[in-house]
């Protein structure tokens, strides 16, 4: 969806955008997420009052094809040294498949119990415990293949027990934690509560994005 599409084009900026200017850049991209933050409650809550919830989500796919087909027929990237030394297969072991299969499933299994815990089941209900004790063993075993992947690891040992990278991280954590919870519960505070409609949800919480973007600015 968008995070993918956020990441391809901070992975594309990389490739052609020389080292000197990507700071302008990607303070572009800063500024397209500003102005998405404060659009998208609007775009969501007219969505949801006139056709469906569910093009919050489907908007991403004409976006996504169209830059999809541009980046297929327009991006040139020279080939790396790498891959022509190791091909393709080699380089591909370099992206720790085999965590990313383990850790994928560790988050949906999270995020499930979570989403049924005390709504569709009771958190004593054993799937719900099955649930989170199949997230912490996934959840440690993506932890070994870390240790064992070593430089290749989709988390580096050596990078994340870096002490200014592990504070990085506690403090971001903390930080989205808050700011998301936020996000997602007041729009469902005024309509549940004031009973305002979608798009009246959306343009009361635009003080809230503008000041949690100038924040981050």
């Amino acid at each position: 969806g968008s995070s993918g599409i956020f990441t391809g084009a901070l992975v594309t900026i990389a490739h052609i955008v020389p080292l000197a200017k990507r700071p302008v850049y990607m303070g572009l991209l800063g500024g397209m997420y500003g102005i998405a933050s404060v659009a998208g409650p609007l775009l969501g809550g007219a969505f949801t009052n006139e056709v469906t919830w569910r093009w919050c989500f489907y908007i991403n796919l004409p976006v996504g094809g169209v830059t999809a087909v541009v980046i297929l027929f327009l991006l040139r990237i020279p080939k790396s040294a790498d891959l022509r030394t190791h091909g393709a297969w080699e380089m591909l072991k370099g992206l720790d498949p085999l965590g990313t299969i383990v850790f994928t499933p560790s988050i949906i299994c999270v995020l499930l119990a979570l989403q049924w815990g005390g709504v569709d089941y009771a958190w004593s209900n054993g799937r719900i415990i099955a649930l989170f004790v199949l997230f912490g063993v996934l959840l440690i075993t993506f932890i070994i293949i870390q240790v064992l992947m070593k430089d290749n690891a989709t988390v580096p040992i050596k990078v994340a027990s870096q002490r200014s990278v592990a504070c990085a991280s506690v403090f971001v954590f903390f930080i989205g934690a808050s700011m998301f919870v936020m996000i997602y519960y007041v729009p469902i505070w005024f309509q549940a509560i004031r009973n305002q409609s979608p798009v009246q949800a959306g343009i009361d919480s635009i003080a809230l994005i503008l000041a949690n973007t100038a924040g981050a600015i």
